[in-house]
């Protein structure tokens, strides 16, 4: 893909498991198309002929905000470093709520 992060090889050969990927690679150009850098990299299976893509995907505005992985087989991992002082704790404990709350679910709010 031209002027975006996205990289990968193929020989010239349409394998069964490059085809199974091609929706990784989609969703790699449709978050370039929003600005963020999108990697599609393989790595090599256990069996010849076999390998493993995942999308690494991070924001070039913000890098600071780590980056997020996708596997071929759906898995999805966010690395991101922080400190464990009051403010990182503050901002990990809003980020994770936010994004594992679902649309429309008020935050309950504990009693002391």
């Amino acid at each position: 893909m031209t002027g975006g992060g996205m990289h990968h090889a193929h020989d010239g050969n349409a394998c069964a498991q490059c085809m199974s990927s091609e929706p990784l690679r989609i969703l790699a150009r449709k978050l370039e198309s929003r600005g963020l850098d999108a990697r599609v990299v393989i790595y090599p299976g256990g069996e010849p002929d076999e390998h493993v893509e995942e999308i690494v995907i991070t924001n070039p505005a913000s890098r600071e905000r780590g980056e997020i992985r996708v596997g071929d087989d759906g898995s999805f991992t966010w690395e991101y470093f922080g400190k464990l002082d009051d403010a990182g704790i503050s901002k990990f404990l809003d980020e994770v709520t936010n994004a594992l709350r679902s649309p429309g679910v008020l935050l309950r709010r504990t009693r002391r």
